[in-house]
């Protein structure tokens, strides 16, 4: 080969170099976000003592009822990083991590505080991995794939997302759980997988509407290397389909959940739920509904639980008020044992700017147990300080 040709055809290949390392760079490098919240809660419970002849339970326990009144502070945080970039073909996609304070599920099971009043699990100084989950998406819909909440989680427009203080977060001072009924702790949530590991898509929303399901091989996974005989949950399903739209000025929104356990229940049959929500806005008013009702096969009775809440909010400027009431009932299949649950929740929230935000909450509840000594009423106030970045 003489010179010319070897000029020829080492330019030929650089060429060719330069266009593949053009083609491999054309898409823009991942990006990072790191963001998260603080929220400290600091409550007073006045509780009627007197009702529970099992014992006096301090505040936030779930044995027996009664409970004694108290003072404590409480805090719960998240950090979130989530990845996100786009491939030379123009495919989306993303990664997301979450790590909690604490590794326990106390605040979500009203179990925050010691008889003493003093924090003895959400107060943890330790952190642990909550969620962890990759994604893609596109014209066709979005794929999550890992330890994330499911599609009955996150498609929900019930009263819950007006509040200011949380309907649950009232538990954490009081003992709102009758003998068998969690009470406030659950809400109007429908029974779902939390954030076992999962795969879920969601549709792109067509004409207001969208819909979502979530497949969960084994409840009990959560992203851990343990083998599937390890384990001893079970298949999960979530389901939600939902609807936006507009009339007359106001938007609105409709959802509709269905969830079932394989596997989980004694007998043929299943664990499952089914829930209803919706919202409508209109200026600075919003108002919203739910219903849930839970069927649980767990024992050879089996239980159904079902749960109503309606709430309004108005919101001017940075300020903010909601006032929600939710009302629960549950029954053993025996149909001879039953518990009740009501609970009425004011809160004024206030947007500072920077990220800090206030709010206060007063909550009047009402557990009402199959056995006298499992019965409880009183009232709950809270501050609520609450950091994001």
């Amino acid at each position: 080969m003489d010179f010319k040709k070897a000029l020829i055809a080492s330019t030929a290949i650089c060429a060719v170099g330069a266009i593949a390392a053009t083609s491999a760079d054309a898409a823009e490098k991942p990006k990072l976000k790191i963001s998260g919240y603080v929220d400290t809660f600091i409550g007073f419970s006045d509780q009627d003592a007197s009702k529970g002849t099992t014992g006096t339970p301090g505040i936030g326990s779930t044995s027996g009822a009664g409970g004694t009144d108290g003072f404590g502070i409480t805090q719960y945080g998240e950090i979130r990083y989530k990845v996100s970039g786009k491939t030379d073909s123009g495919l989306k996609w993303g990664a997301y991590f979450e790590d909690v304070m604490n590794d326990s599920d106390a605040k979500d099971n009203g179990l925050a505080l010691s008889s003493s009043g003093s924090s003895s699990t959400v107060n943890s100084a330790k952190t642990s991995t909550d969620e962890v989950n990759i994604w893609l998406s596109g014209s066709w819909g979005k794929l999550e794939i890992g330890g994330q909440d499911g599609a009955a989680d996150k498609m929900y427009a019930g009263p819950g997302k007006l509040e200011n203080i949380g309907t649950a977060d009232f538990g954490q001072y009081a003992n709102t759980k009758a003998e068998q009924l969690d009470g406030g702790k659950d809400k109007d949530n429908a029974t779902d997988s939390s954030d076992a590991t999962k795969i879920t898509y969601y549709t792109p929303r067509v004409n207001g509407f969208q819909a979502g399901y979530s497949y969960v091989p084994n409840s009990e996974a959560v992203g851990t290397e343990k083998d599937r005989d390890e384990l001893s949950g079970a298949e999960f399903h979530e389901l939600g389909i939902g609807y936006k739209g507009k009339a007359g000025g106001a938007k609105f929104e409709v959802v509709g959940n269905y969830t079932r356990g394989e596997g989980e229940s004694v007998g043929t049959d299943p664990n499952q739920s089914y829930r209803i929500s919706g919202r409508v806005s209109t200026g600075p008013w919003s108002v919203a509904a739910s219903y849930v009702d839970r069927n649980e096969h767990d024992t050879a009775t089996g239980s159904d639980e079902k749960a109503w809440m309606v709430g309004a909010a108005y919101k001017s400027g940075r300020m903010s008020v909601s006032l929600t009431h939710l009302k629960a009932e549950l029954s053993l299949g025996t149909g001879t044992a039953e518990d009740d649950y009501k609970q009425t929740s004011l809160s004024v929230g206030y947007n500072l700017g920077g990220g800090l935000t206030v709010a206060a909450g007063l909550a009047k509840f009402d557990a009402d147990g199959q056995l006298a000594s499992h019965d409880n009423d009183g009232t709950v106030a809270i501050v609520k300080i609450g950091a994001k970045f």
